[in-house]
């Protein structure tokens, strides 16, 4: 009888420090929104849809994305991060063409993507609903709120449906001649499952009609995740 109070004491005692004393727990199971494993790939559905009214500009792009976690290396400050490479295609008989070559890192409490020479802080442990930082604190950029505004909830996207589902508002501003949309949502064990940028404006005000409805000038990106992977034969 002693032998198993001292044991659930122990027990306890343990979750109480994962708990009140440090955040190691919560951060090593919110890491699996983003899983980092060289090989493994998502595949995504992509549509950009470009509108330029005055030039008589309607343009919609459909296209395929593979993004796929490659080596890892260490970095010039002794930190290990990975080649994230990706990849598309116009279609699924069409072949796999690489685009480009960005980096990867996971730090004791954040997620860093490298795209085009931008770092952007895509994740910031331990989450918690609410939750907000600079995704721009280490580039040049303005600074960007980003702001936990779904944490472990059901999901669908197209065919698929998760069960705990990350969602991270970039940024959310609108008027009634400008709108400016960015979030983010990740799967645990999958990783980022949407992505949306929507940047609208238009030089009409027409009471009673959405800013969708006349639009002036405007970029529309969304992607949809489809599968995942994956291959040992990364290039990098």
């Amino acid at each position: 009888m002693n032998k198993i109070l001292i044991i659930s004491i122990l027990a306890l005692s343990f979750l109480a420090g994962c708990t009140e004393d440090n955040d190691e727990f919560f951060i090593s199971y919110d890491t699996n929104y983003y899983p980092i494993q060289s090989g493994n790939y998502n595949i995504y559905d992509v549509t950009e849809i470009t509108i330029d009214a005055p030039s008589d500009v309607y343009d919609t792009t459909n296209y395929q994305l593979k993004e796929m976690i490659g080596g890892k290396y260490t970095d010039n400050a002794g930190k290990t991060a990975y080649h994230f490479l990706r990849y598309t295609r116009s279609d699924t008989n069409a072949i796999w063409q690489i685009s480009d070559v960005w980096t990867l890192q996971l730090t004791d409490d954040r997620l860093f993507l490298t795209e085009e020479n931008h770092r952007f802080v895509k994740l910031y442990f331990p989450l918690t609903l609410d939750k907000i930082w600079d995704g721009n604190a280490y580039n040049e950029l303005d600074a960007m709120e980003y702001t936990v505004t779904g944490l472990d909830e059901p999901a669908s996207v197209k065919q698929h449906s998760f069960d705990s589902v990350l969602t991270i508002t970039q940024e959310a501003d609108s008027s009634l001649i400008h709108k400016s949309y960015r979030v983010e949502k990740y799967a645990r064990d999958t990783g980022l499952i949407y992505k949306e940028i929507t940047e609208l404006n238009s030089q009409e005000i027409e009471p009673g009609v959405p800013l969708e409805d006349r639009i002036t000038t405007g970029n529309i990106y969304k992607q949809w995740f489809i599968e995942n992977g994956e291959d040992e034969d990364y290039e990098i």
